[in-house]
């Protein structure tokens, strides 16, 4: 287990949405794909416990998608009228 799994966890108690960049990068990195290995995103050390440069930066890309898609999922479905008609 890591603190990953702890703050999933935490999460789906509070029932808010989290991003997870083991499971972003997981597949990648067991396929080989470029750019998505362990030793590419993540610090020097046998656990790999922090992103590097280019662990923050697919972290960064993580969060934009979030907000893209709550921001169209609003818009195209907005929670009550008043909202509905701000988005129009």
């Amino acid at each position: 287990h890591t603190l990953e799994d702890v703050y999933g966890a935490l999460a789906q108690y509070y029932d808010v949405p989290w991003l997870s960049f083991r499971g972003a990068t997981h597949r990648l990195n067991a396929v080989g794909a470029p750019r998505f290995s362990y030793s590419e995103l993540m610090e020097p050390h046998e656990l790999h416990l922090h992103p590097i440069d280019a662990g923050h930066k697919v972290l960064a890309d993580l969060v934009v998608h979030l907000l893209q898609t709550t921001a169209v999922g609003l818009a195209l479905r907005p929670v009550d009228p008043a909202a509905e008609a701000v988005a129009a």
